[in-house]
């Protein structure tokens, strides 16, 4: 199933931060195949969550990238 980031971004009450220096296609919606909170299981074309808590996911957004 896609997933619109807008969309997802909303309704985790989020933000997107997208790479812009990547080499991947600009897409005027950008929708994605699925997300997950753990690097170790995110696979590509899916969204990264970074979520606060004991392990911070923020700490994690450059490996997701």
């Amino acid at each position: 199933m896609m997933f619109d980031l807008d969309f997802l971004a909303e309704a985790l009450s989020g933000t997107i931060t997208l790479d812009l220096a990547g080499s991947g296609p600009r897409l005027e919606r950008h929708l994605v195949d699925g997300a997950d909170i753990d690097t170790r299981r995110l696979r590509p074309g899916q969204a990264f969550v970074a979520l606060q808590g004991e392990r911070d996911g923020h700490d994690f957004v450059d490996e997701a990238w």
